[in-house]
């Protein structure tokens, strides 16, 4: 994993979570952030934008994030988009 996109996407979280970076770890629960479920779509937006990667469509949401509980689980997500989109 890339330490530049897990920074990247803990400013991310903090930002969209009105909280300090240096609460957001890899372990921590999303829900211990307080993310609504608006918040949750606003985080997919700054990701995709920040990234420059997209989630097709809802069923690959679905797919890609059932089971989603760290901030880790989401890094993953990220990472493997990432690599998808570079053809790797």
């Amino acid at each position: 994993m890339s330490d530049t996109n897990q920074a990247k996407l803990f400013e991310i979280l903090a930002t969209v979570a009105e909280t300090d970076v240096g609460k957001v770890s890899s372990e921590i629960d999303l829900t211990a952030l307080g993310l609504s479920s608006i918040d949750v779509t606003e985080v997919m937006f700054e990701i995709e934008e920040e990234f420059l990667v997209e989630f097709p469509d809802q069923e690959d949401i679905t797919k890609r994030f059932d089971g989603l509980k760290t901030v880790n689980d989401l890094l993953t997500i990220v990472n493997t988009l990432i690599a998808e989109k570079e053809g790797g």
